[in-house]
Parts: C-alpha cells; sequence; structure tokens
C-alpha cells in the first residue's frame, strides 16, 4: 500500500508534515531549521494526535557529538523521532537518528551505588543550591581532608602519628 503525504501549510497550524498508510498510525513531523525547545514543545503537543512524531531538522557537519547523544536521549525520553535531512541534494536525503518509542530508562547500579556512598560519608548539607561549581562543592572527600587540617592544627604533626 503506498502512502499518503501531505503537507500542512501555515493557516492549518497543525502539522508540517503528515504521511498516513491505510489503517496505520498517522506520521507526523515537524520540520525546523534547528532544535529548540519550542520544536521540541511542538512535538509533545502532536503526540496527543499520533503515537509517531518526528522532528526533522537539517544535518549539520558541525554538531558535537555529546551534544547529539544528549538530544537523542532527551527525545527518546519524551518518546518522539528524530530526523537528519540534507538540505544540499535535490532528492532531499533523510537519515533516521531515532525512532518514536517507550523509554524505559537503564539503571546504573555503579553509579547509584556511588551517589548513595558520597552521600552517607557526608556530614550535614554544606553546600548551597545554584552554587558555582567552579568556586568547589563540599564532597565527602574534602570534609574529611578539612577535618584532617584541622586536627592538625589544632595537636599538631606529631600527635598525628598516634
Amino acid at each position: 500500500m503506498e502512502a499518503q503525504c501531505y503537507e500542512v501549510l501555515g493557516e492549518m497550524r497543525d502539522c508540517d508534515v503528515l504521511a498516513v498508510r491505510g489503517e496505520d498510525e498517522p506520521v507526523i513531523v515537524e520540520l525546523k531549521l534547528s532544535l529548540n525547545l519550542d520544536v521540541i514543545l511542538q512535538a509533545v503537543d502532536r503526540q496527543a494526535l499520533s503515537n509517531t512524531v518526528y522532528i526533522g531538522v537539517p544535518s549539520r557537519r558541525k554538531s558535537s557529538k555529546k551534544r547529539r547523544k544528549q538530544v537523542i536521549k532527551l527525545l527518546r525520553m519524551l518518546g518522539l523521532g528524530m530526523l537528519e535531512i540534507d538540505p544540499e541534494l535535490r532528492t532531499g536525503s533523510v537519515n533516521v537518528l531515532l525512532d518514536p518509542g517507550i523509554y524505559q530508562p537503564r539503571q546504573s547500579k555503579l553509579r547509584k551505588q556511588r551517589l548513595l556512598g558520597e552521600f552517607l560519608q557526608r556530614v550535614g548539607d554544606p553546600n548551597h543550591g545554584g552554587a558555582d561549581r567552579r568556586k568547589g562543592i563540599m564532597t565527602a572527600y574534602r570534609q574529611r581532608a578539612l577535618a584532617i587540617a584541622d586536627y592538625l592544627t589544632v595537636n599538631g604533626s606529631d600527635q598525628a602519628a598516634a
């Protein structure tokens, strides 16, 4: 069965591209020149119309790998898909980076153990929310080092060996 594609323009304010094949779920694509919060929110709104929603953006050769991984992770969490469109080609090459689906995060036992271990070793809560991390945050290690420095200041280095 051949897909019927419809491009919905300006006044209808619905979808940029809508594809329907028979009785299948409609495929919705929101096209933008750059990926930003507005297009993500727009795509999330489209999920009320269909479970198959993609965001289509032009391919960028300069995009960093780390940023792309973070964006794909966010879209996966939201159940959205992502298309990379090559505007240079007349054929309109499209690369599917992510298909929409249900997000089921994998938990990292090691990271969770490290987090809980750090939490249990801290004394109090000396860090202020929104504090500049460049000035340093108080870790359990730093708290222990400061306690040792205080002890050495009071008792001297000769008493530390005992």
